[in-house]
């Protein structure tokens, strides 16, 4: 699959993801992105907690 200027998947990645479940996308989301994505799973995170022995979070 092609994105914008993206090169295409190659049989060595399509490998590893059936090998491994998960691929590695280096430069996917800009440094800026990965800080805004970790600040606000940081505020899910703090509105949240997690009971005991349930196994799921509550608000």
């Amino acid at each position: 699959m092609t994105g914008r200027g993206r090169t295409p998947a190659t049989a060595g990645a399509m490998s590893a993801l059936h090998r491994d479940g998960y691929l590695i996308l280096p430069d996917l989301l800009t440094p800026d992105t990965c800080s805004r994505i970790r600040a606000e799973a940081g505020r899910f995170v703090d509105r949240t907690s997690v009971r005991r022995g349930a196994g799921r979070l509550a608000t």
